[in-house]
């Protein structure tokens, strides 16, 4: 849960662990220091695998860090939270990015971040944004080509070997053959595979159906929801 004080523009991040009900307010970041808009993702110690020393104390199994990425004047900014200490870490400048644009950066915020090993991705307008936990170097791939025309719906998600893949709605000939479409990155990390279409939706939908728009992606199952809209403002998931 986000949100923005209107008195003193404080950023005011809440979060809560579903499966134990756990809420956890984080420290409010005041003033000028974060605008919005900015995108966040949180890393569990099942995403990290950064090395620890003996002499570090054990994480609880609810720990998590939170990564912060905003825009600054002239440069990317990112911050991290750690639930273990309870504070945010200082501003730092992301490492081998330019300065994210206004709409960009809006797009990456609505998409929510997916992780991949201590890396955490965003898609944003043609492009997959990932920043690196441990040495917040970042970097950006263009989308995969999917050689079909995407209906602009687009997931981020995780395949079980744990390589970052792209979901995508993708329109072929008419609505009867509107499909899922999966790219995933390559095994050394340097290009897409070529698109696997994993579903064909559209002959399941409603006659009625006007739109649609993907909504999770389970990353243990790989099911994939989304949700179904008509004219009337009725929508169905599938």
């Amino acid at each position: 849960n986000l949100e923005s004080g209107n008195d003193d523009r404080a950023l005011k991040l809440c979060v809560c662990n579903p499966m134990t009900g756990e809420v956890t307010v984080l420290p409010p970041l005041g003033g000028k220091e974060i605008t919005s808009p900015f995108a966040c993702a949180i890393l569990t110690d099942d995403d990290v695998d950064d090395e620890r020393h003996l002499s570090d104390p054990p994480s609880s199994p609810s720990s998590y860090r939170l990564l912060l990425v905003y825009r600054r004047r002239g440069f990317t900014a990112c911050r991290t939270y750690a639930s273990d200490g309870g504070r945010w870490g200082p501003q730092a400048k992301a490492i081998g990015t330019v300065r994210l644009g206004k709409k960009t950066m809006a797009s990456m915020t609505g998409t929510g971040g997916v992780v991949v090993g201590n890396e955490a991705y965003w898609h944003a307008k043609g492009i997959v944004l990932g920043v690196r936990l441990d040495t917040l170097r970042a970097e950006h791939m263009d989308m995969p080509s999917t050689g079909h025309h995407p209906a602009g719906n687009t997931l981020l998600g995780v395949s079980p070997d744990g390589r970052l893949r792209v979901v995508q709605v993708v329109a072929q000939e008419g609505k009867e053959s509107v499909a899922i479409g999966v790219a995933t990155r390559s095994a050394a990390g340097d290009k897409w595979d070529p698109l696997e279409v994993i579903g064909v939706v559209g002959r399941l939908l409603p006659a009625e159906t006007t739109r649609m728009k993907l909504r999770w992606m389970c990353e243990k199952s790989g099911v994939v929801f989304l949700t179904a809209g008509f004219a009337d403002g009725q929508t169905n998931e599938v």
